[in-house]
């Protein structure tokens, strides 16, 4: 980005921070190709490219607006940084996620206590959980929102691949695959799930 342009987004960033509208408006589409450029460069999943580009346009505006460019003559560079980072958040999110699914599925699967040979509808066919494990998470799912009671189930009972989930439920598989880690991190730290693990 030469320095001239750099200028002229400088100015342009903080007649919008001011609550200049039509100033933002001008800012958001010149820096716009700068980072779809950047972000694909990196990324070469095209819906996930799509999403990180936004993510990194709410990131930069956010970020102005909360005054954490300080460079000034530099906002290029700032971009920059702001759009790298949000790449790394992406992907480190996606790995705890996955981290956290893989965890779950081995405490179910080796669950002990009283146990009674059942089909597990919710993760999968597991040999065997306990019943008051099976009833907790039953209901956690039944809680959940339609459209997300079905992706979790045609991933984890079906064991449906994230491209044919995404276009049952209408969404991309990337955004399928985070929703669906959701739904297993947010099983995994219930608290009843918790105690009824360790009991």
């Amino acid at each position: 980005m030469d320095q001239e342009k750099q200028e002229r987004l400088g100015k342009l960033a903080a007649k919008m921070v001011a609550g200049d509208n039509e100033a933002g408006n001008a800012f958001c589409k010149e820096v716009w190709p700068f980072v779809d450029g950047y972000v694909k460069k990196r990324i070469n999943d095209e819906d996930l490219s799509t999403e990180l580009v936004q993510a990194s346009m709410f990131a930069i505006v956010d970020g102005l607006k909360a005054g954490k460019y300080t460079e000034r003559g530099m906002i290029g560079s700032w971009i920059s940084r702001v759009t790298g980072t949000e790449i790394a958040l992406h992907f480190r999110k996606e790995e705890r996620h996955k981290k956290i699914h893989d965890d779950f599925q081995y405490e179910i699967e080796s669950t002990k206590g009283d146990v009674t040979e059942i089909p597990f509808p919710i993760v999968g066919r597991i040999t065997c959980v306990t019943e008051a494990l099976l009833s907790r998470i039953t209901e956690i799912i039944s809680g959940l929102p339609e459209k997300k009671q079905q992706l979790f189930r045609l991933r984890n009972e079906e064991r449906l691949p994230y491209e044919k989930v995404a276009q049952i439920v209408g969404l991309t598989p990337n955004n399928t695959k985070v929703t669906n880690y959701r739904i297993i991190d947010l099983i995994s730290q219930d608290p009843q799930m918790k105690l009824l693990r360790t009991a």
